[in-house]
């Protein structure tokens, strides 16, 4: 993508050139105008066509039960989403369902089989592709920092204490937070603050993919919207008040879970009155993303869509854009400007040209 920029950046050099040579031949105010126009265009042109350097990193962190963890076979993935993706860092970690210890992680770049499951892939890989294309035009990089287990619950073990400590917390959810320290000193390592050009590491949002567990049991449904909403405040408490959250809502055609359609139900609409309750937070509705056999996690058509739908209610909590606002800046530059001339007796206003 930056290559593509640079290219038309390129082409836009050669044309200004081109004119500018051209221009030579004109006399008088016009060739003044002109040249000076031409110079504004080819010092935006050429700052432009530099390489883009990131200065900053932005952590998002990964969440949730199994349809977090993924079950999707990474098989099934384009082949280019088979492939590590080099723009995109990633620190993870794995544990067997309800487990308060580690099996395995490490800090590599973005790529599939990062799942408690072997082969399997989660919302990570298209989240990731997504938002480092949304970030690479500004010149800044994207990492994830994931760790989810199937069959935990808000209740019990995604609990929250309330607070910036790990007073109160689940065994799971302090688990998650021992990875998110070990997530962001590894980047950190990767890019130290005296490198070239000096990175800022910060956590940019959190997208969250949990239910089926507290669709299980009507008492757990009925108390989620509670729990939800306590976890996500903790969550902001300890990395950042305003932090950008993302909500996957369970899926109607998840009839695979133990409890009852009313209870699904339950915590579907919790989902949604959360997200639309608290400020800086989404929801994901994931009715049409396909489900394997067993209907309740999410095959490899249905992943890649969460990634990407989380990755679009993510980017639409981060505003403004400052990409969006530095082109408004430029094009101001650009507009043609109503001159006027003084003639005798009025004031007549030149027509845009």
């Amino acid at each position: 993508m930056n290559r593509l920029y640079q290219s038309i950046c390129g082409s836009v050099l050669v044309s200004i050139l081109r004119g500018a040579s051209h221009d030579s031949q004109l006399h008088g105010y016009r060739r003044r105008r002109t040249l000076r126009s031409s110079g504004l265009l080819f010092a935006m042109a050429w700052a432009f066509a530099l390489p883009l350097q990131a200065a900053k990193i932005n952590v998002f962190l990964v969440g949730g039960q199994s349809n977090a963890d993924g079950r999707a076979g990474s098989s099934r993935l384009p082949a280019e989403l088979q492939a590590p993706q080099s723009d995109v860092a990633i620190y993870w970690a794995t544990a067997r369902n309800g487990s308060s210890t580690l099996n395995a992680s490490g800090y590599e770049p973005l790529r599939p089989g990062l799942s408690n499951s072997s082969g399997s892939f989660g919302p990570e890989v298209t989240f990731g592709r997504a938002m480092a294309d949304f970030y690479a035009a500004r010149g800044e990089q994207v990492a994830l920092i994931k760790h989810a287990q199937g069959g935990t619950g808000l209740v019990t073990e995604w609990q929250a204490g309330g607070d910036a400590t790990t007073n109160g917390d689940g065994f799971v959810y302090r688990l998650f937070q021992d990875v998110v320290n070990t997530g962001l000193a590894s980047i950190e390592a990767a890019h130290p603050p005296g490198g070239a050009p000096p990175m800022e590491v910060s956590i940019a949002g959190m997208i969250w993919m949990q239910g089926e567990r507290d669709s299980n049991s009507t008492r757990d449904a009925l108390a989620y919207e509670s729990n939800l909403t306590q976890f996500i405040g903790d969550v902001r408490s300890t990395y950042g008040t305003d932090l950008p959250f993302v909500i996957g809502q369970l899926s109607m055609n998840q009839t695979g879970t133990n409890g009852t359609a009313d209870a699904r139900e339950t915590v579907r609409i919790a989902q949604a009155d959360v997200a639309e309750a608290l400020a800086n937070t989404a929801l994901v509705v994931t009715n049409d993303f396909g489900l394997k056999t067993d209907n309740l996690h999410f095959d490899a058509a249905g992943q890649q869509d969460l990634g990407y739908a989380f990755a679009n209610k993510m980017q639409s909590l981060i505003v403004p854009e400052p990409t969006s606002i530095a082109l408004i800046g430029i094009m101001g530059l650009l507009v043609p400007r109503r001159e006027t001339v003084r003639k005798p007796q009025k004031l007549i206003a030149d027509k845009h040209v």
